[in-house]
């Protein structure tokens, strides 16, 4: 299904996926008939909008301009807070927290708004300003109010964004963010027992930069997602003096550090909210069905020597860093 450039998409409608060619990019869009978006990832949202008789049937197509239209003809509102984190850090977990809020929109690492965001890379050339154009067009297109009317709106990136926060802070530079970490040996036991895909060599782009493949595969898989850790958290200290940024520990979720994301985001939930939240956050937050069991002190015993010796040496500095600042935002 094709829509005209004079043919508004209706606002029922998401952004789907954007595919690039050499004058541009285009959008297809998926019905969402009103779903909640309160899904873990918001791909799993786009599933569920494909197993209806009526998103398989109407995906209409437009030109990447159309984003823009969109926005303004469904008074899209802007995301009021972002999540950046490092990986496997409870980003996941402070997202299905906000999900639990009455009148919340939460759209968790879309595949879309990773396409823009690195839009440069697939065009060359492509003008700085047209870049953050469509970067404020993707992500609104995801806050349009219909069927009904939302009051809040967060979007939680992937780990790997944060080496764009710059980008983000240029193009929405009203919006505050937090910036989640971990004590990296955990991050590095989790992710050496199921990578995500960024965290294997060569299966995405976005890997460690001057590292040719071939160095990457031959190279221990401790030092490489150290690496990759490494640059996260080197990423994330580069904003450091932002006013809009938070930096929150995991070991501080939920309870400890909420009433201070609450303020940094200007958000005010009614204590029965607050408790829904902290329901919420009982639950395992990537199979919803499931308690949460803590596991840090597990991960900590678990750690091979080599992990313990690339922690120490790689990424602990940085881990320190980030504790020293954590819970302050720049005046």
């Amino acid at each position: 299904m094709a829509v005209t450039s004079g043919d508004p998409v209706p606002p029922q409608f998401v952004p789907m996926r954007v595919t690039f060619h050499q004058t541009g990019a285009d959008v297809s869009w998926c019905f969402d008939g009103g779903l909640d978006f309160d899904d873990p990832f918001f791909d799993e949202t786009l599933l569920r909008c494909l197993r209806r008789p009526f998103g398989r049937a109407f995906r209409p197509q437009t030109p990447i301009a159309a984003l823009t239209e969109f926005a303004e003809a469904n008074n899209c509102r802007p995301p009021d807070a972002f999540i950046f984190h490092m990986s496997r850090c409870g980003s996941t977990l402070l997202s299905q927290m906000f999900t639990a809020l009455p009148a919340t929109r939460v759209i968790s690492e879309a595949t879309t708004i990773d396409r823009v965001l690195y839009a440069d890379r697939l065009l060359p050339g492509l003008p700085a300003q047209t870049h953050r154009e469509w970067l404020r067009a993707i992500v609104l297109a995801y806050g349009a109010s219909a069927p009904a009317p939302f009051a809040r709106h967060v979007v939680k990136l992937d780990a790997w964004h944060v080496d764009r926060l710059g980008l983000i802070e240029q193009t929405f530079p009203e919006v505050p963010w937090v910036f989640l970490f971990r004590h990296p040996l955990e991050v590095l036991v989790s992710n050496l027992a199921l990578r995500s895909a960024s965290m294997l060599p060569g299966a995405s782009s976005h890997g460690v930069p001057g590292l040719d493949l071939g160095s990457a595969v031959s190279m221990p898989a401790e030092q490489y997602l150290a690496m990759i850790l490494k640059l996260h958290m080197r990423s994330a200290l580069e904003h450091r003096n932002s006013p809009r940024g938070l930096y929150v520990d995991y070991a501080d979720l939920p309870e400890a550090a909420l009433p201070a994301i609450l303020a940094h985001w200007r958000m005010a939930p009614d204590a029965s909210e607050i408790a829904r939240m902290l329901t919420k956050a009982r639950r395992n937050a990537k199979q919803p069905a499931s308690d949460f069991v803590a596991d840090s002190g597990r991960k900590q015993e678990s750690a091979s020597p080599e992990a313990r010796q690339v922690c120490d040496s790689m990424l602990l500095p940085a881990y320190e860093a980030l504790r020293a600042i954590r819970w302050q935002a720049a005046p």
